[in-house]
């Protein structure tokens, strides 16, 4: 919304348009800042007012009883992470190792078990979180089209082979709701019911698990290989924007109010929300609160093209990894020149 609202010439650049932001301080997320920019112009951004951009951050939850009984020390999976080699092959090799058909049907469903669990559009997750982009920017900062490469064809490949069937639960593919039906928890309860290992979603999602029996641990979702960055996104239906309209009445007052107010947010209001209901009720221990502070929170990007669903590319992806199926090239093919035309008027509508 707030995307369609800049294109469209009703917002105020918050870089030259209003005094007295301090865009360069901390409580200014510089993540959001640069993905948002088109055109070295900013129209909307997140500061740390935007409380629901933080529950609206992508994690993954792991089960800490599933992995003792598997052989893991308690603190395997955190020291992959610091040591920069939690990958989507090290991810695949504990869900795989997870993954059991209970009832010897040979076929899996809501009755089995799964090295992962999520709801319907996991798989973006683990798209963004690899260092997948939809969406680059180039010198003059105008958003650009990121063709598929053989790097980014691995991508999608290795994303496919942790979140297909074989091996995830994935609540909102009706050919998996035998069980659970249409209800959107059910990702959630096969976790809480130990058939799963993990569970990714939005850090808000945690709060579920608040009464779980068995300790669970929160880190980042997997990254493409060791040389990578760990990235996470904020999710583009459950997170929020700041913004200033044209007819802002008086846009001096606007920009001292919002950065005193992020300022002060930043003091008291964030550190209340991750120390009193992060900290304090939804984690078990004190590596969540590293993994989130260190390598979830800081390393926060935003893709517009998977935002905005420009020309149906990443629900495509989404569909097509969701039947475990691969014809990624072809898909991005026939969206190539589409979506190139409509980031070309994007950047036009920023000039």
């Amino acid at each position: 919304n707030s995307f369609s609202a800049a294109s469209n010439g009703l917002l105020l650049d918050l870089e030259t348009e209003i005094p007295y932001l301090n865009l360069d301080k901390p409580w200014w997320d510089q993540g959001t800042r640069k993905d948002f920019s088109i055109k070295n112009k900013l129209y909307y951004t997140c500061s740390d007012i935007n409380l629901m951009a933080n529950k609206a951050t992508w994690v993954a939850v792991y089960n800490k009883g599933v992995m003792a009984d598997l052989g893991y020390d308690d603190s395997y999976i955190y020291d992959l992470v610091r040591d920069g080699k939690w990958t989507l092959d090290a991810y695949y090799n504990i869900v795989k190792s997870f993954t059991k058909d209970i009832n010897n049907d040979n076929q899996m469903t809501s009755v089995d078990q799964y090295g992962t669990s999520f709801q319907g559009s996991g798989p973006d997750g683990f798209i963004l979180c690899s260092g997948f982009r939809y969406c680059t920017k180039n010198d003059d900062d105008e958003l650009v089209f990121q063709e598929l490469d053989d790097r980014g064809l691995d991508m999608l490949n290795k994303v496919m082979k942790v979140s297909n069937s074989t091996v995830a639960y994935n609540s909102h593919n009706q050919q998996q709701n035998d069980a659970y039906g249409s209800d959107s928890e059910n990702g959630r309860t096969m976790f809480t019911e130990e058939r799963s290992i993990f569970f990714t979603e939005t850090l808000n999602a945690v709060d579920s698990f608040r009464d779980n029996e068995s300790d669970f641990g929160i880190i980042p979702l997997p990254k493409y290989d060791e040389e990578s960055d760990y990235t996470t996104f904020i999710h583009y239906w459950g997170g929020s924007a700041l913004s200033v309209p044209i007819n802002a009445p008086d846009v001096e007052k606007t920009g001292i109010v919002l950065d005193y107010m992020s300022y002060l947010s930043a003091e008291i209001v964030t550190p209340a929300y991750f120390g009193m209901v992060v900290e304090g009720k939804y984690m078990r221990d004190t590596d969540s609160l590293e993994m989130i502070e260190d390598y979830i929170m800081s390393n926060r990007i935003f893709d517009l093209v998977m935002a905005n669903r420009i020309n149906g590319l990443p629900d495509t992806i989404l569909t097509t990894m969701n039947n475990n199926m691969s014809n990624f090239a072809s898909i991005y093919k026939r969206s190539t020149k589409a979506i190139t035309t409509k980031l070309q008027e994007y950047n036009e509508a920023f000039e």
